[in-house]
């Protein structure tokens, strides 16, 4: 077994078309935390379905506090649509401190299984100090502090690896992916989206800029073993459309016949609506074309019940598989407040046609 995409068939017509009603009461929410970025479910050993995200107290602010405090956590659903309870803080071995690169905080976490083993890509940081307390929350408030900035310039991503979804997780030492002094890629590496392979190769797409006043862009690494090393496909960005059109939250699949890409919209420029979905495909990895309707999903979630509610930002999305088909969409959705301080972070889990 390999990536959960890995041979799925393909299917023809929009993305949008496949969504159906959300159950309401699915997801995963905690009263007390803010839960995001991103929840990657998988069907574990148990027959029970496993969510890995990251969660934070909501007695910080949201902004800038996920850089600094987000930590990996378990839910876990009897249903893959939910609801999922919490169960743990992921058990893993990573050094603790702010002299490792990952030591201070991981986020973002993207699952993969390969043969016996899982997978766990995620996004690792230090900071110089200690982690954040309420305390200081309330001192600074939602003021970009010292420690958030660091976090955020010194992103890079790595590589745990657990011989069960319960874990424990063991992390290389290094990443597998830092950023490129004097290339576009220079201020960090994020987000990863991997796509691992039935030969045990990996395509890597990850998010990064030169500096911090850069538009944000998307570039492609891959590696003949998912361990790395890792080696850039492109000097250059992929994704790059227009200047005006960034994109980031890439989730990446392989459907036996070519990859496919979901992605958030950030301006609204591709599909019409700020921070919503959009689709595409591409033979190589390094060479993507957008669908003919690449409108993927609206903020606006149609519920099992017949209602509706648009939220502040939609991101994130990942794809559950269920017998090598896509079946769910998930993402963590910024719901009432504004977009930088929504009253409730949480994820959704939207059904989709077969």
């Amino acid at each position: 077994m390999a990536h959960a995409g890995a041979n799925a068939p393909f299917a023809s017509g929009p993305f949008i078309d496949r969504l159906l009603p959300a159950p309401k009461a699915g997801g995963f929410a905690m009263d007390d935390y803010w839960i995001g970025t991103g929840g990657d479910i998988v069907r574990g050993d148990d027959d029970r379905y496993h969510m890995i995200t990251c969660r934070f107290p909501k007695a910080f602010p949201f902004y800038p506090y996920w850089v600094t405090n987000y930590e990996v956590v378990r839910a876990v659903a009897e249903r893959p649509e939910g609801p999922y309870q919490f169960a743990e803080i992921i058990r893993e071995d990573r050094p603790k401190g702010a002299e490792h690169w990952n030591g201070m905080a991981i986020y973002s976490p993207s699952i993969q299984r390969h043969g016996e083993q899982w997978l766990m890509f995620y996004t690792g940081t230090t900071y110089t100090g200690d982690r954040p307390t309420p305390e200081d929350a309330v001192s600074s408030g939602t003021q970009q502090n010292p420690r958030a900035k660091e976090g955020h310039a010194r992103q890079q991503i790595g590589l745990a690896t657990a011989p069960s979804i319960r874990g424990p997780w063991t992390h290389r030492k290094e990443p597998v992916l830092s950023p490129r002094p004097g290339h576009w890629d220079s201020y960090m590496v994020s987000n990863p989206a991997p796509c691992v392979l039935e030969d045990g190769s990996c395509l890597l797409v990850y998010k990064s800029m030169a500096d911090v006043r850069d538009t944000m862009k998307l570039g492609v690494a891959r590696a003949d073993h998912f361990g790395g090393p890792y080696k850039r496909l492109t000097d250059k960005p992929i994704f790059n459309f227009r200047t005006d059109q960034p994109v980031e939250d890439p989730f990446v699949w392989w459907n036996g016949r070519s990859f496919e890409v979901l992605l958030r919209d950030w301006l609204g420029n591709i599909c019409g609506e700020i921070k919503a979905g959009v689709h595409g495909t591409s033979d190589d990895g390094i060479h993507w074309e957008l669908s003919e309707k690449p409108k993927a999903w609206s903020k606006t979630i149609q519920w099992d019940d017949g209602t509706r509610t648009t939220m502040n930002d939609m991101e994130a999305p990942k794809l559950f598989f269920e017998n090598g088909v896509p079946a769910l969409l998930t993402a963590t959705v910024r719901e009432g407040g504004t977009r930088n301080q929504p009253d409730k972070l949480r994820i959704v889990v939207i059904p989709l046609r077969r």
